[in-house]
């Protein structure tokens, strides 16, 4: 498995069902916040690396540089995504999204856990 898997859902991710944090409790808020671009993902202590997202509605996809791809949705200022590496490998990541920066954790298949921050 690669070490930038770890470092991925650091996001998104991000973080890709990111869980609980903060926001609002409403599960289903209208988005408040884009999160279309590219991507700079730094886990911590994991290797960065990066994810270009497109938002539309609430619905997100992306992909990385090594055909991994992003799948998940926004609400309010949370965004929840799953991650399927190209090795199989996945990740369920949440994170809270405020202007150009997102802050979260990701959880592995392979069991790793932690938290990554992102910058656009």
């Amino acid at each position: 498995m690669k070490i930038q898997a770890g470092a991925l859902m650091a996001m998104l991710a991000t973080a890709l069902a990111l869980a609980g944090c903060g926001g609002s409790s409403d599960d289903n808020a209208a988005p408040t916040v884009n999160v279309t671009g590219a991507w700079r993902i730094t886990p911590d202590g994991g290797i960065p690396s990066s994810v270009t997202l497109k938002q539309s509605g609430s619905s997100v996809q992306g992909a990385e540089p090594d055909g991994s791809t992003w799948a998940g949705s926004v609400s309010g200022d949370q965004l929840v995504v799953n991650v399927v590496h190209t090795d199989g490998t996945t990740v369920a990541a949440k994170a809270t999204v405020s202007g150009n920066t997102m802050t979260g954790n990701y959880d592995m298949s392979t069991g790793l856990q932690g938290d990554f921050t992102a910058t656009k």
